[in-house]
């Protein structure tokens, strides 16, 4: 049996890094069958600095039912993760993320000296909205990055045709690019009852508090709607505090009750989002989007922009995808808005069946074994 080894800055139980987080945990339940599983990460959550509640620091400590072992480094460097290379004998080390040193550079270093298949998924960090965030910081570190050729030993992992552009728009057209679909948890069999009338709306925002997902655009579009309160509750840890100190005065004032609810453990994400009309997101680029997914699974319609893989939910009945301007996203909130409650039906019945068939016609396994081969 293989030996993989995964590394990445978070896994559970640690979940405030998002996305990538989420797909690690279903990658390495997908392969324990057919791989001997490995994960590097820190012993810290994001953000935090007490060390992750139930596990052991620097040890190894067992995970997915023991088919899966964990180090979580409380002080990861070049010497830690030399050992970790030296225990385990990978085959392939998988690496995710792009601007992360410690977890990308390091790793890519050590496998070339001894010679072990790498293989890097930028998990959406390449996209163009990405990029346009600290894009002086980011311009430096992939041009050291080509300079001192660290890409050219490497395969890719791409989760769509447009991150395989992505990377052969940086790294070159020679750049070796394996797409795999993100696996993501099954939809709900049975959908929950909705009940909605107009002129009501239940809206619900998951996602990191972060410039990229722009949270204050839709708190900005709710501003315009004047006459009918609106239930907005917002969930997710807070990545970059700056940025949320200034979406905190655009909730206040207002006719709508908005409220943050804090982060919420991956667990109860399908069943938070089953309890909205509407899930919201105008995000400037995702790779995935976890969250819009399993909002589709569990059948609330979304909200999301352009800079997706999902596409123009519109056309699927199950919801809106929408240009990144306040009155483009208004337009979407009026529409969910005055949705009678079969209307509410109808989209959410779309949603799910776009969430099932993603599901259906992915084969997990073998798009990895591809990736990993």
């Amino acid at each position: 049996m293989k030996k993989l080894l995964v590394v990445y800055s978070h896994f559970a139980p640690a979940y405030k890094a998002g996305g990538p987080v989420q797909s690690l945990v279903n990658l390495v339940v997908t392969l324990r069958s057919d791989y001997k599983l490995y994960v590097f990460c820190s012993a810290y959550e994001m953000g935090e600095r007490t060390i992750l509640s139930g596990i052991m620091p620097d040890a190894w400590n067992t995970h997915n039912d023991g088919t899966t072992q964990v180090f979580y480094s409380s002080k990861p460097s070049y010497k830690v993760l030399e050992t970790i290379f030296d225990t385990c004998l990978p085959d392939v080390v998988y690496l995710n993320g792009l601007f992360l040193p410690t977890y990308t550079v390091m790793p890519i270093v050590l496998a070339r000296r001894k010679n072990i298949k790498t293989v890097l998924a930028p998990r959406g960090m390449l996209q163009a909205g990405a990029l346009s965030l600290k894009p002086l910081k980011k311009k430096v570190f992939l041009a050291c990055f080509k300079f001192f050729g660290l890409h050219q030993s490497l395969c890719w992992h791409a989760t769509d045709r447009q991150e395989e552009a992505d990377i052969k728009r940086i790294f070159g057209g020679e750049a070796r690019v394996t797409v795999a679909p993100n696996i993501p948890k099954a939809p709900y069999l049975f959908l929950p009852e909705r009940k909605k009338k107009a002129n009501e709306l239940k809206m619900v925002y998951l996602s990191l508090i972060a410039e990229k997902k722009n949270l204050h655009l839709a708190l900005l579009a709710i501003r315009e709607i004047k006459s009918t309160p609106i239930i907005f509750d917002i969930y997710g840890p807070i990545k970059d505090q700056e940025y949320w100190e200034k979406c905190k005065p655009l909730m206040e004032s207002q006719v709508h009750q908005i409220h943050y609810k804090g982060a919420i453990n991956p667990t109860a994400v399908q069943e938070t989002l089953s309890e909205y009309d509407v899930f919201i997101l105008p995000t400037k680029g995702e790779n995935f989007g976890h969250a819009i997914y399993e909002a589709l699974s569990v059948g609330t319609p979304c909200i999301i922009s352009r800079f997706t893989p999902w596409g123009m939910l519109q056309e699927k009945t199950a919801g809106t995808t929408i240009d990144l301007t306040i009155a483009s996203i208004k337009e979407a909130m009026d529409r969910c808005l005055l949705w009678s409650n079969l209307d509410l039906e109808r989209e959410s019945a779309g949603a799910h069946a776009l969430a099932v068939n993603y599901f259906n016609r992915h084969d997990s396994i073998a798009g990895y074994k591809a990736v990993f081969k």
